[in-house]
């Protein structure tokens, strides 16, 4: 599975601001990591940028009522200028600034809280925006919802709440107790459900990523198992046209059927059903399977092939299913005609009493050479082909083989408009 780029801070697969930013122009953010960081983002500069506009429309109240006008300017610079750089910064990175960084911004903000004394009149330190240290200072704490390192974020809510404490203790005069308090509460409150909301949206988008990837990973697999299916038989067949030995007769075969995977390799590649480059076949509704069998064997008359269809000759099946069990026995004949060298193989094909009456079971046995399943891996065609594409279309398959026993496939299936069954000791 492909790595997904890590968008944390300080890392070099952070994601540049152009890109993080892209979904401005149109339609939403991703619910993806980046599309997370985008969102935090957005409240950090809401936050910084928003309490300067407020907070700006007193500054000359605050200067000319100020016991130290020179250091108030300086403080409202300093904050001012902490704000645009923090929120133009997190804009062009794309993501909140380092824990190291915040923890500049947190220090300035500590400094510019006790300074208050010194720099606000007493009238102006609670519930004006002359005093602004407190709004600024929430607007800081707002920032730090985004830290990644919690005993760091901790740390820092508690400096700037006890650099609070001290500057509300200074207004004791002119502030009652339950607004010095519910100015702390607020400061705490909002600091704390910051950080989880936050922590959360992180979680949510890093499943949202997660889920992503695996579903990609999934989808690559199944093209890759439909690209083996595409082309095994095909396969197959040129590496027995390959044989010097062949007659003429046989090779002829493998011609026709060389033009057969030809055409089904072309609909893969296309992305259309083989129907489409085959326009006289009949795939408009169920088709008899015994026909499927039957067409299927004769295309494989060099081999000994028993056919026993009688029993099975009412069944029909979706076109789906009679394409993936005629692929399936493809690949299996193939098997018998370059491995097992086989002198007899039986294709029974049955239905009635001894099986639920919507239900129908085909066999291939051949008696060559066999194997034991258990100490040999299947190859593309019994594990993709036959397996494989007949499982995912409802029908059961099992395999039975033993050394110098032939070899038993079982197919079991449902007729068409019914759901399929189940063969005992086929899952």
């Amino acid at each position: 599975m492909s790595r997904r780029p890590d968008l944390r801070e300080g890392t070099a697969d952070a994601v540049p601001g152009p890109r993080t930013w892209s979904w401005v122009r149109g339609g939403g953010p991703p619910t993806t990591v980046a599309g997370a960081e985008s969102a935090i983002v957005v409240l950090v500069i809401g936050a910084r940028i928003g309490t300067l506009v407020q907070a700006l429309p007193s500054l000359p109240g605050g200067v000319s009522s100020s016991p130290a006008p020179a250091w108030y300017v300086a403080c409202w610079a300093a904050a001012a200028a902490a704000s645009i750089t923090v929120s133009v910064t997190s804009y062009r990175r794309g993501h909140a600034l380092s824990d190291r960084a915040q923890a500049v911004d947190i220090a300035l903000a500590v400094v510019i809280v006790l300074l208050v004394p010194w720099t606000v009149a007493v009238e102006d330190r609670i519930g004006s925006w002359e005093g602004f240290q407190p709004g600024y200072a929430l607007s800081v704490v707002l920032s730090m919802i985004a830290m990644r390192h919690g005993g760091v974020w901790l740390a820092g809510l508690s400096a700037i709440v006890a650099a609070e404490v001290f500057y509300l203790a200074s207004a004791s005069e002119t502030a009652s107790a339950t607004t010095i308090v519910g100015n702390l509460f607020t400061v705490i409150v909002l600091g704390v459900v910051g950080r989880g909301s936050v922590q959360y949206l992180r979680r949510v988008a890093d499943d949202a990523d997660e889920a992503r990837a695996q579903a990609s990973e999934l989808a690559r697999l199944q093209e890759e198992q439909r690209a083996q299916v595409a082309i095994h038989n095909g396969a197959a067949v040129m590496h027995l046209l390959g044989d010097p030995s062949l007659d003429d007769a046989t090779r002829d075969r493998l011609l026709e059927q060389a033009q057969y995977e030809a055409t089904r390799m072309r609909a893969y590649l296309r992305g259309v059903p083989r129907s489409h480059l085959d326009p006289d076949e009949d795939t408009s509704g169920p088709r008899p399977l015994a026909d499927v069998v039957s067409r299927k064997c004769r295309e494989f008359d060099d081999l000994v092939i028993e056919v026993a269809l009688d029993l099975g000759q009412g069944v029909r099946v979706e076109p789906a299913v009679a394409e993936a069990v005629e692929n399936a026995l493809t690949s299996l004949l193939l098997n018998v005609r370059m491995h097992s060298g086989a002198r007899l193989v039986v294709v029974h094909l049955d239905a009635g009493d001894d099986f639920p009456p919507t239900g129908w079971v085909l066999t291939v046995h051949d008696d060559g050479h066999g194997f034991d399943p258990a100490g040999v891996e299947l190859g593309v065609g019994l594990r993709e082909v036959v397996r494989g594409e007949l499982g995912r279309h409802g029908v059961d398959v099992r395999l039975e083989s033993t050394a110098a026993g032939g070899t038993t496939v079982t197919m079991a299936g449902a007729v068409a408009g019914f759901p399929g069954i189940d063969v005992e000791g086929t899952r």
